[in-house]
């Protein structure tokens, strides 16, 4: 894409901008041919503070407590120099027709988010606030754009724009993958291994006896990051029947590695069908996105890949490294390989990014999702009543190609078909993944009442 002019260009300002995810954010906005930096928001004890000095710090401060064989501080872009951290407060009272928003902020500062939404801001998010929320749709372009299209062509009247969800950075990645295979065989389940970088976990700091020249497991801590990928993925791929995933922490600065073993529905004929699936899988190659990647997936065939250290910058960071593809006949699963991805770049900042442009510069202008249809009783609902359930609307989808199509559109956005059928929502557990029967309110299989609607 031919770069904008700058007084052309769409401010960007970051939510969380001065955690390791914003940072990173704010140095990529410099060179962004159609969005540029606006506001770095920060706490209360950063706001008014010189960005640099606060960049300089954190980064210093990482290395100090994992040594410096395991953590390079990442160099202060000279274009940030004059950047003075604003406050939340100041991002909220200040115009939302002037910029848009990328939020990194920790979920239990989620309702600033919230106070962004209700002042009319548009919101792209990584954050795992509200992420579960039916309203909020969940997306990850290559693999379920449509999403987007639909919860915004069925926004009625005086709704308040949903926040753009983007999933766990795990999820971001193998999502991708995962979609490729879908589209050629057919996902029944999926069994994912985690071996995630330390830069997942942002500026907060684990002690150093548990990833320095260690593994952590991360099932049953306060993260939830099984949980989290595990909803995410049964939300994304509605037609999976079983999921399961074991997450981990391991000393590696950054670039996230994942074991996926996969049964599919049609059994591929050998690893070079599933090589040739992910590599010519290029489900936006229509759309004219800056962060859009040539290619979706690099398949690395030479044995030993792919790594995180050595894959998990292609195409800047955008691209999925996927390798070590096996179809074993061993009566257990039908495809096993091996992923690696970005997770500051693919799994955060990009992730919301790309939402961001193929809202700007398709389903705005081209789809005017900004003139909400009326409500048909004339009632605006609120996003404040959705429950974790996602409200008990009912679905509809694609018979063709499976995907959601909103009630008001009447047809598919990814085949064109208008074959389409109303399916009744599935509630599941959040805490076993157990399907709960819509009129109850807990689960029956381990007695929890976090329930959620993923489909």
């Amino acid at each position: 894409m031919k770069a904008w002019p700058l007084d052309e260009k769409i401010a960007v300002s970051i939510l969380g901008g001065t955690g390791l995810v914003g940072r990173a954010l704010a140095g990529h906005l410099l060179n962004h041919p159609m969005f540029k930096l606006g506001l770095v928001v920060g706490s209360t004890s950063t706001a008014g503070k010189q960005f640099k000095d606060v960049f300089v710090a954190k980064e210093a401060a990482l290395a100090k407590h994992y040594g410096s064989a395991l953590w390079t501080p990442a160099p202060f872009p000279d274009g940030l120099k004059n950047v003075v951290i604003v406050s939340a407060d100041d991002l909220v009272a200040s115009s939302p027709e002037k910029h848009i928003v990328v939020s990194a902020i920790a979920p239990q500062l989620g309702h600033i988010e919230d106070s962004l939404q209700a002042a009319g801001f548009k919101v792209f998010s990584i954050s795992p606030h509200a992420r579960t929320l039916k309203t909020n749709p969940l997306v990850v372009p290559e693999a379920n754009a449509e999403v987007m299209l639909e919860t915004l062509q069925a926004r009625v009247a005086g709704a308040p724009f949903p926040l753009i969800k983007s999933p766990n950075c795990v999820t971001c990645g193998i999502s991708v993958v995962l979609k490729a295979i879908d589209n050629a065989f057919g996902i029944d389940s999926v069994a994912v291994t985690t071996f995630q970088a330390l830069s997942g976990r942002g500026d907060a700091k684990y002690e150093p006896s548990l990833v320095v020249g260690n593994v952590y497991p991360l099932t049953g801590t306060t993260e939830k990051t099984d949980d989290y990928q595990r909803a995410e993925l049964q939300r994304i791929f509605p037609k999976l029947k079983r999921c399961s995933v074991s997450a981990h922490r391991v000393p590696v600065q950054v670039g996230h590695f994942v074991d996926l073993k996969i049964n599919t529905r049609t059994r591929p004929l050998d690893a070079e069908a599933v090589n040739n699936a992910m590599e010519t899988f290029n489900p936006l190659t229509d759309f004219d996105l800056p962060s859009r990647p040539e290619q979706t997936i690099v398949v690395c065939r030479e044995p030993g890949r792919p790594r995180p250290k050595e894959d998990c910058w292609h195409e800047n960071g955008m691209a999925v490294a996927a390798g070590n593809v096996r179809t074993p006949r061993d009566g257990f699963f039908d495809i096993t390989l091996s992923v690696a991805l970005n997770n500051v770049t693919r799994g955060a900042y990009g992730a919301a990014l790309i939402n961001a442009e193929l809202y700007e510069l398709y389903y705005a202008s081209k789809l005017k999702v900004d003139e909400p249809k009326e409500a048909a009783d004339g009632a605006v609902p609120d996003l404040a009543d959705a429950s974790a359930k996602g409200g008990e609307s009912a679905e509809f989808r694609c018979r063709a190609c499976s995907c959601r199509v909103a009630a008001a559109v009447g047809w598919c956005s990814n085949c064109g078909s208008d074959e389409v059928v109303q399916i009744e929502p599935e509630f599941r557990c959040w805490k076993c993944s157990c399907t709960v029967q819509a009129d109850s309110q807990y689960c029956s299989n381990c007695g929890s009442d976090d329930v959620f609607c993923f489909n």
